[in-house]
């Protein structure tokens, strides 16, 4: 009678702190964390912060992906080949990405932590492929346009102490692409 009792104040106790909001854990701590690094991170990818992106993350110099990512953000390599209207599209098509994800996705582990997300942006692609009197022209065409792409992803956090770092951007490159593309320009 008394292990039974002993077990039933415990299971009252760990319901008590469910429903009262106890976060023994500290997971909605850990996962508020996250979620504010996804926002900077969408924000960053907004206007092309490479910087804040790579202090959001836990790369380094030796990473071989390190110097590979960092020329998606070099804004003044877009300018010099194809001029400033270019440059502006590239930084209009990355101000629409916006990152979307159902937090119920997410995985939490000890160290890594995955959330499944989607980067929505808008379909530079088809804007690109068709042909355009300049790239002051494509610009206007994408800011007109209406249409969405859509790439699904995972993204893996890393703990590092009581933080949390983006360790694993799958499909950034993907996601990207833009930066390595021009529009159609009919001469």
């Amino acid at each position: 009678m008394g292990v039974q009792r002993i077990i039933a104040t415990a299971l009252g106790i760990v319901m008590l702190l469910g429903f009262s909001g106890c976060d023994a854990f500290g997971t909605r701590q850990a996962t508020g964390i996250m979620v504010g690094k996804l926002n900077s991170y969408n924000l960053a990818l907004n206007v092309l912060d490479y910087k804040a992106v790579r202090n959001l993350t836990d790369w380094t110099e030796e990473d071989s992906d390190y110097n590979a990512i960092e020329t998606l953000f070099d804004v003044d390599r877009y300018g010099s080949g194809m001029g400033e209207d270019f440059a502006a599209c590239t930084e209009y098509i990355a101000s629409t990405i916006l990152i979307v994800y159902d937090i119920t996705s997410m995985t939490v582990g000890n160290p890594y932590t995955t959330l499944d997300v989607k980067y929505v942006m808008t379909d530079w692609q088809t804007v690109y492929s068709e042909p355009h009197e300049s790239c002051a022209e494509a610009l206007i065409a994408l800011k007109d346009s209406k249409d969405k792409v859509t790439i699904e992803t995972t993204i893996v956090f890393e703990k590092d102490g009581d933080d949390y770092k983006l360790c694993r951007l799958n499909d950034l490159n993907q996601v990207m692409s833009f930066v390595y593309s021009v529009p159609v320009i009919s001469q």
